[in-house]
């Protein structure tokens, strides 16, 4: 029953020895990863053509006061835009399975966010 101690530290050892790192050394406190995932989440959408969307809905186009949102499943969906909150976004409408539509707001209350279903 105490052997297992004993062979655990004699491999912990020459694990360091041989300039191995323990599997406490070699992974990054939890804050550390979330730090290091929320850098490469930023990396990768400042890279690539990311397109904002929440479920089937896709945000395609964007401009002061319309939108394309593409729905990227195959069943119908309601949907809408994020705009500023909730406060000043357009109603939701009916997107097809595939297919794209346009939403339109004030143009004033700026571009959409995102596009999200309803």
């Amino acid at each position: 029953m105490h052997a297992r101690p004993i062979f655990t530290g004699i491999a912990l050892g020459a694990t360091l020895l041989m300039g191995g790192a323990t599997a406490a050394q070699a992974t990054p406190p939890p804050s550390e990863t979330r730090a290091m995932t929320a850098q490469t989440a930023q990396a990768t959408a400042e890279a690539t053509s990311v397109t904002p969307m929440a479920g089937c809905a896709s945000l395609v186009r964007n401009a002061p006061g319309s939108a394309q949102i593409k729905n990227i499943c195959n069943y119908q969906i309601q949907a809408s835009v994020d705009v500023d909150g909730w406060f000043n976004d357009p109603s939701c409408i009916t997107v097809n399975a595939g297919a794209t539509r346009n939403i339109y707001w004030d143009a004033g209350n700026g571009r959409a966010n995102y596009a999200y279903e309803c």
